[in-house]
């Protein structure tokens, strides 16, 4: 991995400000608190997020601020990647709110821990350190300034250095194999108890198996038993079926002969309503016959309908005409009267000059008027015999009509009286035959009439047969139940055997593996934990000589690793306390120490992608100008693609390939090349 720029927001006392690394060495230089150590915080904080105890939200969000954020670009693998973190004021504590990891132009947005989860991945750390404050990244590649002098005097330093180096998993191992050894034995004495009684279980299985024979004979001979029962049911219900098909029979002669009786007296009835409707008929047509008696006494007239009404309306135009010519005349009388009174025409205004001649006019008007007023009498009178006689013609009409309609009535009622007639003759002869077939009827059922009394009694019968089937079925029921009962505890017992017997064989398989775990696999892994930690122990001793010897030119000083990872430092060949070293003398065992496990921690871990990098927090703190000068040598002698060192020290500038100058204004950080 190589860190390429990282942008800072609202973090401690950064505002807005961007820094680019490029690779080999890189100097961090400033005074001291113009912000140097906020940079590798602000990387740690990109790349794992906050950790309690470690790196919390209150160490890195600048005061007074709601949101700041930390964007880390960096190559890995060839791979060009950017992670984004964002803290976030809420109430009264900070938290680290989403972020995102871009890998090749590919985002991932995630929580806090499922980022931490993807960059331990990433980096080929083991992921049994999701969970843990970052032992490998703070031991390997950067580690805060002063936290090194503590593992030095910590008294869980073996502890720590343990799980850095995952040896505490053979101390796991032991005591899990001690747990494993303790749960073996109880799970042998568990064993023990429940295959106790395999011998007193094998004595109870056969007295079962004794008695299941019994029962399987009894049931046998029960099922026999049942059997003969079944026969002498079907036999018995045979005939019950017989009973119960000629008491279906009589049911049905009985409705029979019920609907018989219906039907005579239907026919009875009506029977007598005929003789009643002849009686009728007879009397209808000797009256008819007596009406047209009478009829024919009515005498037919001279003339004919037809000439009378001829000769009637004759007569009657002749009176209508004389008519008008009588009312013509009276007019003409009246006005030629006017005329002679008035002595002239007022139609004309003529005088009348010859009144004479006008009287002589209308006396003869007057005659004229009376000779119609005659004949029109005559006419009138003429009409009255012609409408006399033709009220006789129209009664001889009406009389044919009727005589014509009586006929009709006799020929419908002579009609109505033989087909009645023979309706009578056929009911007489379907009543005797129905009577003949209830006769018939009544007489199959008096023979019929014990049927119910033997239903019953069959029926007594087969319900004793069925109670006795009953009683069969129970007893066969009771016994293959214990036959089941018995069935089922043997196999319940057989396979408790079973398992007893495998007990058996556990106990023996158990206490070989609980003696070889106790007697050799613990024992190796003491020998195997011893070897691991010497190994380590021995090659974490080189690195960190070389790195001591390289940083100290004393040769009355001298330091060594001991068998539980502390330092031994000797002046004049005599152990000393660490404590009691200068300050220059201090940090030259706390680099040593610090670039040896770096050292041996790439060596172990194979998959590890930080390998390139290192990040050195104020490494020189009390140097002398001599061993100043020496930290050139040790930059050369790690030969990593980037190495990135926090100082204040003005001549390490002369070492390295890169300076980045950071120097306050205002309470703000800034940042130069």
């Amino acid at each position: 991995m190589l860190l390429k720029t990282l942008q800072l927001k609202n973090i401690r006392s950064y505002t807005d400000e961007s820094v680019e690394f490029p690779e080999g060495s890189l100097l961090l230089a400033g005074d001291i608190g113009c912000g140097k150590s906020t940079i590798l915080l602000a990387i740690d904080f990109a790349l794992f997020g906050l950790s309690r105890s470690e790196l919390e939200g209150t160490d890195l969000l600048r005061h007074g601020k709601s949101f700041g954020s930390v964007e880390l670009e960096f190559m890995l693998d060839g791979k060009a990647c950017k992670i984004k973190r964002t803290l976030k004021r809420s109430n009264n504590s900070i938290v680290q709110d989403s972020g995102q990891l871009v890998v090749d132009n590919r985002p991932f947005n995630g929580t806090a821990t499922e980022l931490k989860a993807k960059m331990l991945e990433m980096l080929g750390y083991p992921m049994e350190f999701l969970k843990k404050n970052k032992p490998v990244f703070r031991y390997t590649v950067y580690t805060p300034q002063e936290q090194m002098k503590q593992i030095l005097l910590s008294p869980d330093r073996l502890e720590i250095l343990r799980k850095i180096f995952n040896i505490d998993k053979y101390g796991q191992i032991k005591n899990n194999s001690k747990l494993f050894i303790a749960e073996l034995r109880a799970m042998k004495r568990e064993l023990e108890s429940f295959s106790r009684d395999l011998e007193d279980k094998v004595k109870i299985m056969e007295d079962l198996r004794f008695s299941l024979n019994n029962l399987h004979r009894e049931n046998y001979n029960e099922k026999d038993k049942l059997a003969d029962i079944d026969t002498k049911l079907e036999k018995k219900q045979a005939e019950a079926e017989g009973i119960k098909s000629e008491i279906e029979e009589s049911r049905n002669k009985r409705k029979d002969k019920e609907k018989l009786e219906i039907e005579i007296s239907g026919k009875i009835n009506r029977l007598g309503r005929i003789e009643k409707e002849l009686v009728d008929m007879q009397e209808n047509i000797a009256s008819k016959e007596n009406e047209i008696h009478e009829i024919n006494k009515t005498h037919k007239p001279v003339k004919t309908e037809d000439e009378l009404e001829s000769l009637i309306a004759a007569a009657d135009q002749d009176r209508l005409k004389l008519l008008h010519q009588k009312a013509y005349a009276e007019n003409d009388v009246t006005k030629l009267s006017q005329i002679l009174d008035k002595g002239f025409c007022s139609v004309c205004s003529q005088p009348v000059n010859h009144p004479e001649s006008f009287s002589e006019n209308i006396e003869k008007k007057k005659h004229e008027n009376a000779s119609l007023a005659s004949r029109i009498l005559e006419l009138e009178s003429n009409l009255a015999v012609l409408r006399k006689e033709e009220k006789v013609v129209l009664s001889y009409s009406a009389a044919m009509l009727r005589k014509s309609k009586v006929e009709k009535d006799i020929e419908m009622f002579s009609y109505k009286n033989s087909t009645i007639g023979k309706e009578k003759s056929d009911l007489e002869k379907d009543v005797q035959i129905i009577r003949n077939k209830i006769e018939n009827l009544e007489s199959m059922l008096f023979a019929s009439r014990h049927l119910d009394e033997s239903w019953k009694a069959m029926e007594i019968e087969i319900s004793a047969i069925r109670n006795e089937k009953l009683s069969a079925e129970r007893r066969i029921a009771k016994i293959e139940q214990q036959i089941e009962d018995v069935e089922l505890r043997l196999a319940s017992m057989e396979k408790e055997m079973e398992e007893k017997r495998k007990s058996r064989q556990k106990i023996s398989v158990i206490s070989e593996l609980a003696s070889w775990l106790d007697d050799y696999f613990l024992a190796l892994m003491d020998i195997m934990e011893r070897n691991v930690m010497y190994t380590i122990q021995n090659q974490f001793n080189e690195y960190f000589q070389s790195w001591f010897e390289m940083l100290m030119s004393d040769d009355q000083l001298s330091a060594r690793i001991g068998d539980k990872f502390e330092t031994v430092v000797e002046q004049n060949g005599y152990e000393t306390d660490y404590q009691n070293l200068s300050g220059g003398e201090k940090t030259a065992v706390a680099l040593a120490y610090r670039l040896a496990l770096n050292r041996v921690m790439n060596d172990i871990i194979e998959n590890m992608k930080t390998k390139d990098i290192i990040i050195l927090d104020e490494p020189t703190d009390g140097f002398s100008s001599d061993q100043l000068d020496r930290i050139r040598y040790v930059l050369e002698a790690l030969k990593l693609k980037q190495t990135i060192i926090v100082s204040h020290e003005p001549k390490i500038d002369t070492f390295v390939d890169n300076v980045i100058r950071i120097y306050k204004e205002g309470h703000v950080s800034k940042i130069t090349r």
